[in-house]
């Protein structure tokens, strides 16, 4: 399920009125202002439920009063520069993740820069606007963000569903898709034209339509694991068919709560007894069994070659069977599938999800499929940063937390989601391994390369050695 986004908007201003008008009913806004006539007015603004607080947004105690420690966003829109330095320095010292700010002085600029706050220069829309009626009163030409219009680009990739739909189904009554971006090229495509993967939509609509094309086109539903595959494919990879239930459940779990639409199970001839195990199965009839008689692995390789698997969860291996893959065992196994890899661990239902974060490219994809797996499950995404000692990183490697928590707060922006932070110091898989017993899921990105005996491969480890269900996601740094 999905959890509202806590802003505050500071300044009960005409751009605050036009902000609300504009923010849909996934945003918990409160809104602090000195005049009570112009909050009273916010209501009518803003479609959802709105919390008002009368006083002085330039004052921290104002700004405690009114909530500022449990906001996930800060917009400072006042018309003082001032009193939004002022509200943005009080969102950091509170420790808000993202503040944004808009100034009127371009002079002020620099001192939001070195508090990390992004600023917009309010006068920059209407300098544009003015240039264009002075360069030919007879032409109207107004800006989209200022005027009635607004145009929206969308990744089909981010909306797998819509994969495949001709264009003319992608409407609403306010709103149309106008042209697709595809391979870098515009394209004004006719109404039987189908979106592809890859393709960029260009929607037209009035400005405050936002809120209308994402509930129909559902941009907050997670697609996991839709843009991999559409099937869920299990493993029945233990010895012991004691060991058969557990995993099942773990998938059921998954076939319930991710956007997979039918389950392939891969089990021996000898150890595929599931009849029982299958009577909990919702839609049973998309489910089938096959059996092999040896070669689990290399079927499952097969059957993902194929382009249909989304996800695949299996039980975790025996040290002796780890050993008896090629190459870097889980990463290589993870990486020749092409699909994402659940070590089922038994730890449900996935309510407490932790992410060995260090900024890299492994670890920003394994932090975009927790986002959409907790938004599935309703739990919670923690970061886990290691700082190795500096004789191991390296004397001249910078304030090396400080840019990974940067990237960490930019990436929870990007996703809408809260997320914890853990700073630890040492070992990266001594630490994290002693943490995860802590948690129901560790989400660990990670490729084959980077073995040796002096750059050990960290998500290899993690993965084998984690105390609680592991979900691998092969990406190259």
């Amino acid at each position: 399920m999905n959890q509202k986004r806590k802003i505050m908007i500071c300044g009960a201003t005409p751009v605050s009125h036009e902000l609300l008008k504009r923010l849909s009913g996934r945003w918990e806004p409160t809104l602090v202002g000195q005049s009570k006539e112009n909050l009273e007015r916010a209501h009518a603004a803003y479609a959802g439920e709105l919390t008002t607080f009368e006083g002085d947004p330039s004052s921290p105690v104002v700004l405690e009063q009114a909530g500022l420690a449990q906001q996930q966003y800060v917009a400072a829109l006042a018309e003082d520069d001032a009193v939004n330095l002022a509200v943005a320095q009080a969102a950091r010292q509170a420790g808000v993740a993202q503040i944004l700010a808009v100034y009127y002085r371009a002079a002020g600029q620099a001192r939001f820069n070195e508090l990390g706050v992004e600023a917009l220069l309010a006068s920059a829309a209407l300098a544009r606007e003015l240039n264009h009626f002075l360069e030919d009163p007879d032409l109207l030409v107004t800006p989209l963000g200022l005027g009635r219009g607004a145009v929206m680009e969308l990744e089909a990739d981010s909306l797998p569903h819509l994969v495949g739909r001709r264009v003319d189904s992608v409407r609403g009554d306010k709103w149309r898709l106008v042209a697709l971006v595809r391979e870098q090229r515009l394209l004004l495509p006719d109404p039987h034209t189908r979106i592809q993967p890859g393709d960029h939509l260009l929607l037209m609509g009035p400005s405050d339509a936002y809120g209308d094309v994402c509930s129909q086109l559902e941009c907050g539903l997670p697609g996991f694991p839709l843009s991999w595959g559409h099937t869920l494919l299990v493993v029945l990879n233990p010895k012991n068919p004691d060991e058969h239930e557990g995993l099942m459940n773990e998938a059921l779990a998954w076939a319930l709560n991710s956007q997979v639409s039918d389950t392939t199970i891969l089990c021996r001839e000898d150890l595929c007894d599931l009849q029982s195990l299958l009577n909990e199965w919702p839609a049973a009839s998309q489910v089938r069994v096959e059996t092999v008689a040896s070669g689990l692995l290399e079927r499952a390789r097969e059957l993902c070659a194929q382009g249909e698997v989304g996800l695949v969860v299996m039980g975790k291996f025996e040290p002796t069977m780890l050993g008896s893959l090629a190459k870097s065992a889980l990463m290589n196994l993870a990486e020749s599938l092409g699909a994402p890899l659940v070590l089922a661990g038994g730890t449900l239902p996935y309510q407490k999800i932790l992410v060995p974060f260090n900024g890299r490219a492994s670890s920003l994809a394994a932090l975009e499929v927790a986002a959409e797996v907790a938004r599935q499950t309703g739990g919670e995404v923690s970061l886990a940063m290691v700082e190795e000692p500096e004789f191991v990183r390296g004397e001249d490697s910078g304030p090396w937390v400080e840019q990974v928590l940067a990237k960490a707060r930019e990436q929870a922006h990007i996703h809408k989601l809260p997320i914890n932070e853990v700073v630890l110091r040492g070992n990266p898989v001594h630490e994290i391994r002693k943490l995860s017993s802590d948690y129901d899921l560790l989400v660990v990105g990670g490729s084959s390369r980077g073995r040796g005996l002096l750059s050990p491969n960290v998500g290899e480890h993690l993965a084998a050695k984690a105390g609680c269900s592991v979900l691998v996601v092969a990406k190259e740094d």
